[in-house]
């Protein structure tokens, strides 16, 4: 699991949700390096976005999966832009609302000339599925800096964190250590994501 030493939490002055669109065109770049976030439905994108920005509520949280439909744009510091992209893979969801999600995110991905990190979440908890690995893969394919971040490691005890750890990067064909454990209830990981997103954007 990633272990590089963190550096120290920048301070967060501003941190501003602008829109949210569900067509590219009503996109606006807001001109800084952008950070996007991405994974399956009830994975923990907003908590983890609050707990980065250090906001309770800026990114809004719910118990049902599958609630985000939209892309939501958020700036921080007049410095960073954080995309939240909904979530996929909802059980409940049509087939028809799932293919929508892929013509919302591929439009995204494919003409922002703004992204500079992609972090997926992935669930600590569960075992990696075709589907996961194909949308992993997927985003290899834009040849953008990636790095895969397991959530609700506070679900898991410290031994069952090595073995799982290893087995999902097993599973995405990637080294353990380049894991990001991450914990928004416990405060796990903050620093050790910023560090990846300073040292990739500056």
């Amino acid at each position: 699991m990633y272990h590089k030493k963190p550096t120290e939490l920048p301070l967060i002055k501003k941190a501003i949700f602008i829109k949210s669109f569900l067509k590219f065109k009503d996109y606006v770049d807001q001109g800084f390096p952008e950070i996007v976030f991405l994974g399956r439905s009830n994975v923990g994108k907003s908590s983890l976005i609050n707990s980065l920005l250090q906001k309770k509520q800026l990114a809004k949280t719910s118990n049902t999966p599958g609630r985000t439909q939209t892309i939501n744009i958020f700036t921080v510091n007049d410095r960073w832009t954080f995309i939240d992209l909904p979530g996929f893979g909802y059980a409940k969801a049509s087939k028809s609302t799932q293919h929508k999600w892929h013509k919302l995110i591929e439009p995204y991905l494919s003409k922002s000339n703004r992204i500079s990190l992609l972090c997926y979440l992935f669930d600590i908890r569960r075992d990696p599925t075709q589907e996961d690995r194909d949308i992993f893969n997927w985003l290899l394919s834009y040849n953008l800096p990636l790095t895969l971040i397991l959530t609700k490691m506070d679900k898991v005890s410290k031994n069952e964190l090595i073995k799982r750890n290893k087995a999902i990067a097993s599973a995405f064909s990637i080294h353990p250590d380049d894991c990001l454990g991450y914990s928004s209830l416990k405060k796990k990981g903050i620093a050790e994501l910023w560090t990846v997103i300073q040292e990739v954007v500056e």
